[in-house]
Parts: structure tokens; C-alpha cells; sequence
């Protein structure tokens, strides 16, 4: 797993990553971009551009 920002397919979670080691490791997380300064309403139209989750306006931060 890389550094970027991860969302979390089945709650529309959000998690910022900087470090490798933090990297989620369970399934449902997916990386949305590598760019970790993207802030929550790009993060929210990537993941409805790339169809990450079900309804990319609910996606939150971890």
C-alpha cells in the first residue's frame, strides 16, 4: 500500500495515509489519490467520479 488518501468502500470513511507502514490493510479500503492534502469535497468528487462508494456526499473522515 502507498501514501494518499483511502476511503473505506463499505462506510465512507476517509482516512489521510503519510506513512506506508499506516496503509490500511483490510479489504474495504481503497486508494482514491495519492495526494495527501486534497481536502473533503475533492476527495468526495473523486470517489463519485470513480464510483468508490454509494453516495460519495456522505464520505467523512475517519
Amino acid at each position: 500500500m502507498a501514501t494518499g488518501i483511502y476511503i473505506n468502500k463499505k462506510t465512507a470513511k476517509a482516512r489521510r495515509v503519510g506513512a506506508t507502514p499506516n496503509a490500511p490493510k483490510e479489504k474495504d479500503w481503497v486508494l482514491l489519490s495519492d495526494d495527501t492534502n486534497l481536502g473533503i469535497l475533492k476527495i468526495r468528487e473523486l470517489a463519485a467520479q470513480k464510483k468508490a462508494v454509494s453516495d460519495a456526499s456522505a464520505i467523512t473522515w475517519e
